[in-house]
């Protein structure tokens, strides 16, 4: 991943220069929107900061001709200003910016900021990918979630990527989990058509076999034999409103100080601090089961990294 900076300052460059130096990511530098353009031709560019107020072509003239190039206009954009007031920052967004920074801004900031492109940046669209469909809607997904992200809002994420998560994978019913104690885990969040059961909205490992499975092995668990489930509740439940399928992503803690930006994946922990827990009423084909796996690795970085942050002042 490669970030292209633009601004005629040079003591921006500069100031800039060691932020990210201190994660190891390319920085390439323009000091003016046409040198931009030149870098953007020639260097493979993931992520674009700009100054608004630049001489000769400002940011956000820029924002508008770069949402016009149909080979450029992928590349998320985030502007820089030293204004007092948003109104131009509203003017970006309206012109295809994802993010705003205001100046001065805080290192823990951009490098909040370039960590969460990184983890969309490795969720692009390619066309290696064996369903073009799944694929571009789980770019879909992990794009709101990088904006979410950037506006540090840990509980729009989570109801954006249970939302998501049901728009691409029809779940009937899906639940968010949190731990509360060594043993137990309690239903904080659900969406869909079929309410979870009540049984289930304070679990451990004894309640479902394939929960217990999810704890001991601490890895995505799926089955298509919901109707076979030991759990008594469960299978009555499942017959009830004709659920077949079942998924369990784990929800890990990530440390942050070795954060691996460049494929954006933190360094999991051994410790999980919760799951999503998802029901359906069709079967899962494996090429489903991969991608979700796939779209957790890079959804749960970026969900935990919200998870106490302190509050900064990029907005979105």
């Amino acid at each position: 991943m490669k970030i292209l900076f633009i601004d005629d300052d040079q003591m921006s460059h500069v100031l800039v220069g060691k932020m990210i130096q201190s994660i190891g990511m390319p920085l390439v530098h323009a000091f003016n929107v046409q040198e931009g353009i030149d870098k953007l031709k020639s260097e493979d560019i993931s992520l674009i900061i700009t100054d608004i107020h630049m001489n000769g072509i400002d940011g956000l003239s820029f924002l508008t001709m770069l949402k016009k190039d149909k080979k450029l206009n992928t590349i998320p954009v985030v502007v820089v200003t030293s204004d007092a007031n948003e109104e131009k920052a509203k003017i970006a967004f309206h012109q295809g910016a994802v993010g705003f920074l205001k100046k001065p801004f805080a290192e823990r900031e951009l490098l909040h900021l370039v960590q969460t492109f990184a983890i969309l940046d490795s969720s692009r669209f390619s066309e290696s990918d064996p369903d073009e469909f799944l694929a571009r809607k789980k770019h879909k997904l992990t794009t709101l979630l990088a904006k979410d992200s950037l506006a540090l809002n840990h509980e729009t994420a989570i109801e954006n990527y249970m939302g998501g998560l049901n728009e691409i994978f029809d779940f009937s019913s899906i639940g968010f989990f949190m731990q509360t104690n060594q043993f137990n885990y309690v239903l904080v969040k659900e969406k869909g058509d079929i309410p979870f059961l009540n049984d289930l909205k304070l679990v451990n490992r004894e309640n479902s076999s394939n929960l217990h499975r999810l704890i001991t092995m601490k890895k995505e668990v799926f089955s298509n034999d919901l109707l076979r489930n030991p759990n008594p509740q469960i299978k009555q439940w499942a017959n009830q409103y004709s659920l077949v399928s079942e998924v369990l992503l784990p929800f890990f803690k990530y440390e942050k100080s070795s954060y691996l930006v460049g494929s954006g994946l933190g360094a999991k922990l051994n410790e999980m601090n919760g799951f999503f827990w998802g029901f359906r009423n069709t079967t899962l084909s494996s090429l489903e089961c991969e991608t979700l796996i796939r779209l957790s690795n890079q959804a749960n970085p970026i969900l935990f990294g919200l998870l106490n942050l302190p509050k900064m002042s990029s907005v979105l």
